[in-house]
């Protein structure tokens, strides 16, 4: 009898470790996609036809890749464009070239496949941000109530690392707080996935992919301590002001962990 209850006991102890266990992705994610996805994935995951791939457009930029989609229909309205960001992070901030002329010369090449040639080359860039535009005249509070249904109640409020509308990161953080304007989703924030005695290793690992390094100097920046306390893994920001009505996903912050988890605490 007593090694059943020892038995039951270990069990039950595995059980509440596998459910308090924090997941990296959470569902913060564009509706029938995954963070997981490259741009070919994406667009598959999205049902496009090879008439609407050759009518996207595919932007490269040094070691960033955009999906665009015009008017695509997103949480019952049609939306101006959807940019869909990719990266390739196989190399450091302070390595990335303003133009890889070698890179550039790899896309020439494929001109003649169409685009669908450039996904090829683009497999590896990590999905790590959307940017959704809609029409001034959009009625953001369906778009909003939509969104619910899919992502929960939104967050009183939310401290984002990025400049608005884009995946740079900047020195000075910005508060988002609830209103009739701004709706803001989050997941887990990256201090709930680094373990203490690893903590100084992703600080001085996690400042290379910063363009912005000052942002984790507490001399010159943000603190770690602080940065890691309040930056979502991922985030949902929704904007309805007069002239801006938008969406902003972003998984930067779980890209630049995963990345460095490889390194550290494999």
């Amino acid at each position: 009898m007593k090694k059943w209850t020892i038995l039951i006991l270990l069990l039950c102890s595995l059980f509440l470790c596998s459910c308090s266990e924090k997941k990296l992705y959470q569902n913060l994610e564009f509706p029938g996609t995954s963070w997981k996805m490259n741009m070919r994935e994406v667009l598959n995951a999205l049902n496009m036809k090879k008439e609407d791939v050759s009518a996207a457009s595919i932007i490269v930029d040094g070691r960033s890749s955009t999906l665009r989609l015009e008017g695509y229909e997103l949480f019952g309205a049609k939306t101006k464009y959807v940019g869909f960001s990719f990266y390739d992070f196989t190399k450091f901030a302070e390595e990335w070239p303003e133009r890889n002329e070698a890179y550039y010369n790899l896309l020439d090449e494929q001109e003649n496949d169409g685009k669908e040639g450039f996904l090829d080359l683009l497999a590896h860039h990590k999905f790590l941000g959307i940017l959704v535009m809609y029409p001034k005249h959009t009625d953001m509070d369906h778009v909003f109530t939509e969104m619910k249904k899919i992502y929960g109640k939104p967050l009183p409020a939310l401290t984002s690392y990025e400049e608005n509308g884009s995946f740079h990161f900047s020195p000075k953080p910005k508060e988002y707080k609830d209103s009739e304007q701004i709706k803001v989703w989050g997941s887990d924030c990256i201090a709930a996935f680094i373990p203490k005695n690893e903590s100084e290793a992703y600080q001085n690992a996690w400042k290379k992919y910063y363009i912005h390094k000052g942002m984790v100097d507490a001399e010159n920046g943000v603190p770690w301590n602080t940065f890691t306390q309040t930056a979502r893994m991922q985030s949902i920001l929704c904007q309805n002001e007069k002239d801006c009505k938008q969406l902003l996903y972003s998984s930067m912050n779980a890209c630049v962990y995963e990345i460095l988890f490889q390194q550290i605490s494999q």
